[in-house]
């Protein structure tokens, strides 16, 4: 496994095994340059058959690499465990910033590359471009990453890690999904599994409430355009209704 960050933009686990976190950083995003060399242009890859997990608060790395792990067969690796192997306290009531997860990862026994990288300010497309390029050389081998996203320049802005499995070219960015599964709370096992609500979305974040008033679940989110979208869902999962503020 390798771990890199986008300056400016996301932290980065290459996943030949698992994900990673972060927890500093400026605003940014990836920038193409206008005209890309043949060698450059990026093909549509997605390595699939990996589950979907629920993401325990703030443990949007651990879930991550939960995933990664269950994709590899290890299906007794849940996120608790993996917290347990980043040494972090309990006691500071969160998930892994990308220093704890890399150690997390390291422990289970990945081997982790560097976990940063820098760019110079006047070759930012060039460099950024290889940053990237290097992200989709591992998806076609079939190593997946984890980026983290950073939602602002504020030392306090929103981040969030997401696992990359694909690139769609004919949209040119990240493919992610939204699914839904059936939890049995006493057990915290899935009694369902994971059902596909989108699986070409890119969203900020999402939230899910059950409503008792008409004994079902409300799923809403805020796509990385500040576009919203909700999903209504009866005790079985299925979709009810569905809502998108254009």
């Amino acid at each position: 496994m390798k771990l890199r960050q986008l300056p400016g933009v996301v932290a980065w686990i290459v996943l030949s095994a698992a994900p990673a976190a972060c927890d500093d950083g400026k605003a940014g995003a990836p920038t193409r340059a206008a005209t890309l060399p043949a060698h450059w242009q990026y093909k549509s890859v997605l390595i699939d058959s990996v589950p979907h997990v629920r993401q325990k608060t703030d443990f949007c790395g651990e879930a991550c690499v939960e995933m990664w792990l269950r994709k590899l067969g290890f299906k007794n690796w849940d996120q608790d465990r993996v917290f347990d192997k980043s040494g972090l306290n309990p006691l500071e009531a969160r998930g892994c910033y990308t220093k704890e997860l890399v150690r997390a990862v390291k422990n289970i026994g990945f081997v982790s590359a560097r976990a940063w990288s820098s760019v110079s300010a006047a070759r930012a497309g060039e460099e950024m471009e290889k940053q990237w390029r290097a992200l989709h050389d591992d998806l076609v081998a079939g190593a997946a990453s984890i980026v983290c996203t950073r939602y602002g320049g504020s030392p306090r802005t929103t981040e969030h890690f997401r696992l990359v499995l694909g690139y769609d070219a004919a949209k040119s960015q990240y493919v992610d999904m939204v699914a839904s599964g059936i939890l049995d709370p006493a057990k915290g096992v899935l009694v369902k599994d994971p059902v596909v609500l989108d699986d070409h979305i890119t969203y900020y974040t999402y939230d899910v409430q059950y409503i008792s008033a008409v004994d079902c679940f409300l799923v809403v989110g805020v796509r990385d355009t500040g576009n919203g979208f909700a999903y209504l869902l009866d005790n079985d999962g299925n979709v009810l209704c569905l809502f998108m503020l254009l």
